[in-house]
Order: structure tokens, then C-alpha cells, then sequence
């Protein structure tokens, strides 16, 4: 195991920010439950990044990786590549690519989502659910930013995705639910044969007007307490549960 110059040190905490991300087609990875995750999912790490003394907590990363990968870092350069205010003990730097969409039966179309911790969690339900794919508005916020990558716990590293402008829409013959607060249907009797997308929007603009003109089914989540809205994570997920239980049922 080795140590990084000065020189690679600034390379890697450049990542932090978009243009660089994109630029060198890579990012970083933290915490234990994230590196674990994508390591399960078969994410290749380029390079592990370790703090002094704690190699032992992660021997078994290390033997799967092999010691040539793994850097032993120094708290002041962990902390100098960490977004969170109390780093983790480990960082993982991989390589930024999209996993194309393979199957079309079960889609997720992201509308505008600007809260990369909103986006992460949408992605972490959305590999919970049954989701097969996520399709990305291109008003959608980053989602290799550190904080989408962090709540998804890497997931958006392995759910295959696709930009809006690169989705063939025409080819689609399924139900494009959209989820909306005066929508016609209740998510408790919200039911579909056919192959779906999920349409979820922000809170700050929800879904576009060419979004809701496609929609085949509007789905509303009843609420009490005067209660206006949900997050979207929580309005997401609580549909794509029962979407992924009525799958279950037609098998």
C-alpha cells in the first residue's frame, strides 16, 4: 500500500466539482456502506483510498481489490477529498459511465429533480422497487454529485440510465404514470398490465406540460392532516412499492 503526491492529491479533491468530474470521467465514492454496496454490484474500483490505521477495518476490500490499489492517506488528505464535514475512513475513486437501459418493462423518468440528496434517494428506492431504469431530464441536477452518489448508497453507479433526449418516447407503448396532486387515480387503486414509467417531478416545478400531455394515468397519494404534498422521495417510493406489489401478485 502506498501514499499520494501533492500533485495527485489536488487531482482527486478537484472532483468534488462537476466540469472536473466530467473532464476526467471519474469520481469519488465514500464511506464504508457505499464502497461495500458498489463493490456488490460490481462497480470496478480504480483506486481505494484508506485512513492511516484503519486499513484493518477493510481488509476485505483490500484482498479483493489488492493491496496495489489501495492508498493510505494521512486525516488532513481524507478530509482534503471528503464533501462531509466528519469524513469517513474510506474513499473510492471510480469511473463515470452510463449502464444503458437493457429493459423497458419497469422506467423511472426524472423531471427537473434538482436536490442531489433527493436524487440519490429516489435512486436507492428506485433499485429497492423493481425499478429496471431511470431516465434523466436534462434540468435533473448532477447525478454523480457527491451527495446524489452518498444517499443512494452508489446505487446510481449500477441502475442503468438514460438522458431524456436519448429516450425513443414513440417506441414506448406502456403507461406513462404521472404523478400528480390532482391526479385521477389513487395509488391504492392504482394497477397496470402493460410496461410502465413513472413520471415524478420537483416540488418547486413538477412535471413539465410535454411530461403531463403524454401522461395515459394520473396518480394522486391521499393524504391527512391538511397536509398539501410529500417529498418526492417519499411520493416516489410510495408508488413505486405498490406498483412493484401488484408485479408480485400478476406472477
Amino acid at each position: 500500500m502506498k501514499s499520494i503526491s501533492k500533485q495527485r492529491q489536488k487531482t482527486l479533491a478537484k472532483l468534488k466539482q462537476k466540469k472536473y468530474r466530467d473532464l476526467e470521467n471519474s469520481l469519488l465514492v465514500e464511506g464504508s456502506r457505499s464502497v461495500r454496496q458498489i463493490i456488490d454490484d460490481g462497480v470496478i474500483i480504480k483506486q481505494l483510498f484508506i485512513l492511516k490505521g484503519k486499513d484493518s477495518d477493510y481488509q476485505d476490500i483490500i484482498d479483493h481489490l489488492g493491496r496495489d490499489n489501495v492508498y493510505l492517506l494521512e486525516k488532513y488528505q481524507i478530509e482534503n477529498l471528503s464533501t462531509l464535514p466528519s469524513p469517513q475512513d474510506i474513499i473510492a475513486l471510480v469511473g463515470k459511465f452510463e449502464k444503458p437501459l437493457k429493459k423497458r418493462d419497469r422506467l423511472l423518468f426524472l423531471d427537473r429533480i434538482a436536490n442531489p440528496a433527493n436524487m440519490g434517494a429516489i435512486f436507492r428506492s428506485a433499485a429497492a422497487f423493481g425499478i429496471q431504469g431511470v431516465i434523466i431530464s436534462k434540468e435533473c441536477c448532477d447525478i454523480y454529485h457527491p451527495a446524489a452518489v452518498r444517499a443512494s448508497v452508489g446505487k446510481i453507479l449500477s441502475m442503468p440510465t438514460t438522458a431524456e433526449d436519448r429516450f425513443d418516447w414513440t417506441s414506448f407503448a406502456g403507461d406513462l404514470i404521472v404523478a400528480d396532486l390532482k391526479g385521477k387515480v389513487s395509488v391504492n387503486f392504482l394497477k397496470t398490465e402493460k410496461p410502465y414509467i413513472i413520471a415524478l417531478g420537483s416540488e418547486a416545478h413538477g412535471i413539465s406540460d410535454l411530461i403531463s400531455s403524454r401522461a395515459s394515468i394520473t396518480v394522486f397519494i391521499p393524504m391527512a392532516n391538511c397536509l398539501e404534498s410529500l417529498n418526492v422521495v417519499v411520493a416516489g417510493s410510495v408508488i413505486m412499492y405498490q406498483l412493484n406489489q401488484l408485479q408480485k401478485l400478476q406472477k
